[in-house]
């Protein structure tokens, strides 16, 4: 059913492409992040999003290594597990000496955002492309986990996750992020993130590298 070696292979080929312009940031020091630290409102984490539409709400690693990881973020309806987003992580090479503590906890399979949540910091996100991947007969596995849907265009949303707690600031991971049609679309994500830029342009000359990185973990279950 999953094609794991393959994926993580591509996936590893595209991470140092995707991930060099935050992993360089990281390497410098942050002149604006005293003004980014916020105690406004934050927005809500995909898991209490989930818990809030459908109930319940479960994470399960289906493939990992250093440096990705693949979770299906679930919610359970007559006993199934239903696949609500497709979470593909990318972390950089090398995790910040104060979010250690968190980062262990998320690879022993903990959800990221309860995780910071838990550990008293704030998760903010920098949106990089909201748009869609065209249905494909190659997705069928993953139409399967989001309990048989026919296949249909499914919203992708990526994003550079970091967190802050008081006056520390800390880059973490790139996120790319998959929805079940009934959970978000491409309209609940604008609508969500509407005060904030993303590249809107799903197609093959959009800016973000991960793009690849979507289809093949698509085809891979």
């Amino acid at each position: 059913m999953q094609k794991p070696v393959v994926l993580l292979s591509v996936v590893i080929s595209l991470v140092l492409v995707a991930w060099s312009s935050v992993s360089v940031q990281a390497d410098q020091p942050d002149q604006s992040a005293a003004p980014a630290i916020s105690s406004g409102p934050q927005p809500k984490l995909n898991s209490e999003r989930i818990r809030e539409k459908y109930g319940n709400y479960g994470i399960e690693v289906l493939d990992a290594d250093e440096q990705v990881r693949v979770s299906n973020l679930y919610s359970v309806s007559n006993g199934q597990k239903i696949t609500r987003t497709l979470a593909i992580v990318l972390f950089p090479e090398s995790i910040p000496r104060a979010i250690l503590g968190e980062h262990e906890m998320i690879v022993a399979g903990g959800s990221i955002g309860e995780v910071f949540k838990s550990q008293g910091w704030q998760v903010d996100k920098e949106n990089l492309y909201l748009g869609e991947i065209a249905a494909s007969a190659d997705f069928e596995g993953v139409y399967n986990m989001m309990g048989g849907v026919k296949p249909t265009d499914l919203a992708v949303h990526a994003y550079e996750l970091s967190v802050h707690r008081k006056l520390e600031q800390e880059n973490y991971a790139l996120i790319i992020e998959v929805h079940h049609p009934d959970y978000l679309d491409l309209l609940a994500l604008e609508e969500i993130y509407s005060d904030e830029p993303a590249d809107m342009n799903p197609g093959e000359s959009s800016s973000l590298p991960g793009l690849e990185i979507v289809r093949e973990t698509l085809s891979s279950y």
